[in-house]
């Protein structure tokens, strides 16, 4: 299985000395910037995306489509909003503001009994930042996004300039950001429907499956008319970019599923949105995931049938940059089932008794 973020990380990670990482470890500096992100800032009048702002156009018409698109099978839903999600970017640099870093640290390290304070602390982890490559730009300190449901502080969204950068890495930088963002909002939708596990899954599987769905929503919203309305390229840009983060840990319990199984999710999702009547045909949250649950077994075990689409078909490997050649491809996708359970799903309007098979290993 061809992993590229291991490819792109391995390439950060080997400019980088043992002392380096220990000390990151051990300051928990890869933490900063998303302890600041979900449990600090809470305002978005400053808010970038990218590491110099390059994005935040791009990102915030998205997010703002994004409430458009998603309040049309909800409008009459009572409770159930799509304005309320708070969009902020996460960013190495706010290391550098003492101002953004002390209460950071005052949130992370109980310092109440010792000698030591927080200024010293964050003293110390700047001058440990500023010995590393790329300093306080490092990818490596916010590789992720987040959907988080604050609760009565409201929801939230945090999109990292690292995983951003990658995405331009891989060239994916066009469209690869707006498919981050749609699967972060996706997980949202999940939480207001208070997505049900299916039950029997193990622990793995159900992250996958959650993971999947959200890629599916984020592609359903992106190539739908009401939505982003994409089409030729930038289908293909989008799926892509949903290669590009898959991962091969198939029995880590966090994992979101492989390159190719992120891309065929992404493609069934597309192929939803191809099925609407027009740009008023927008299918309720409950009653897309009921229909993803139907086709799990499929995409996760990369049934042709679901995993294409009116537009083409789910990439099999890694798109070559300009002047470059590569021949890995993601051929290690086999599944290993083991058994048969059946498994009722309730939409809005009806009830559907499907049959999955439970998948342990890629």
């Amino acid at each position: 299985c061809f992993n590229p973020i291991e490819e792109f990380l391995g390439q950060l990670l080997g400019g980088m000395s043992d002392d380096d990482l220990n000390l990151i470890s051990a300051y928990g500096i890869d933490q900063i910037p998303m302890v600041y992100s979900l449990f600090v800032d809470w305002h978005d009048h400053d808010e970038y995306f990218g590491t110099f702002g390059e994005e935040t156009q791009e990102i915030l018409s998205a997010q703002d489509a994004l409430e458009e698109f998603w309040s049309k099978p909800t409008a009459f839903d009572g409770g159930f909003r799509t304005d309320n999600i708070l969009l902020v970017g996460m960013h190495g640099a706010d290391m550098k503001d003492l101002g953004k870093l002390i209460p950071t640290l005052e949130v992370m390290y109980d310092l109440n009994g010792t000698n030591y304070t927080h200024t010293e602390l964050a003293t110390e982890i700047q001058a440990i930042i500023q010995t590393m490559p790329y300093e306080y730009d490092n990818p490596i300190f916010t590789f992720n996004a987040f959907a988080y449901p604050a609760g009565e502080e409201g929801d939230k969204i945090v999109m990292g300039d690292g995983i951003i950068e990658y995405l331009h890495y891989r060239n994916a930088g066009m469209e690869g950001p707006e498919f981050i963002l749609g699967h972060e909002f996706g997980h949202h939708m999940q939480f207001e429907i208070d997505l049900p596990p299916l039950g029997g899954l193990p622990e793995s599987l159900e992250t996958r499956r959650y993971e999947l769905m959200a890629d599916a929503l984020s592609a359903y919203f992106l190539a739908h008319e009401a939505g982003a309305h994409m089409r030729d390229h930038r289908i293909l840009e989008l799926q892509h970019a949903a290669f590009s983060v898959g991962d091969c840990n198939g029995m880590d319990p966090g994992h979101h599923g492989t390159p190719r199984q992120r891309g065929c999710a992404v493609a069934w999702g597309i192929g939803r949105a191809a099925n609407a009547t027009g740009a008023d045909d927008v299918m309720h949250p409950a009653d897309f995931g009921a229909l993803f649950d139907q086709n799990l077994d499929k995409i996760m075990g990369l049934d042709e049938s679901v995993c294409s689409h009116s537009f083409g078909s789910v990439p099999g490997g890694p798109r070559n940059t300009p002047g470059q050649t590569n021949s890995t491809t993601d051929t290690n996708d086999s599944t290993t089932k083991v058994s048969v359970t059946t498994v009722t799903t309730t939409t809005r309007e009806e009830t559907v008794t499907t049959t999955r098979t439970e998948t342990v290993s890629d």
